[in-house]
């Protein structure tokens, strides 16, 4: 979004500098300007669609088989976490949170409520499943998967 927002303003001073143009000038240019913010959007919207969806998985946890984590991320760059814990003391609790996501090349940041950083998932390369970004522990990361549902 502050790319588009970027690129609209950049164009608007473009035009605005133009000196002596005519009108059919002027509006040749707004013409251009109005695609070329028009191509911006689609491609925005494009990045958007391929993280939409629903992705699951089992998430290890310290003393228990894990939580199960169900994650949507809708097209209008909202999203609906649930977390809940399996096996161990906590069996059955959870947690569900929502907000706004935003995305940076291959990842999506979650901004959760009452949380002071985003959880950040990257997509793989065949768009399939999201792992989240940060594990410390290079042997569990590959546990730290959700997968997209179909």
């Amino acid at each position: 979004m502050k790319k588009i927002l970027g690129f609209a303003m950049l164009s608007v001073a473009l035009v605005a500098c133009g000196g002596n143009k005519n009108e059919q000038d002027t509006a040749a240019d707004s013409a251009r300007i109005a695609d070329s913010i028009a191509q911006v959007e689609a491609a925005a919207a494009a990045d958007v669609e391929r993280f939409v969806g629903t992705y699951t998985g089992l998430i290890p946890a310290a003393d228990a088989e894990g939580f199960d984590v169900k994650l949507v991320l809708n097209a209008d760059r909202t999203f609906a976490l649930e977390e809940v814990a399996k096996g161990g003391k906590e069996d059955g609790s959870g947690s569900t949170n929502s907000g706004a996501f935003t995305i940076s090349g291959d990842t999506v940041s979650l901004a959760r409520e009452g949380e002071v950083s985003p959880l950040r998932l990257v997509l793989n390369a065949t768009a399939d499943s999201l792992q989240y970004d940060g594990v410390q522990d290079e042997k569990m990361a590959p546990f730290y998967v959700l997968a997209k549902q179909k």
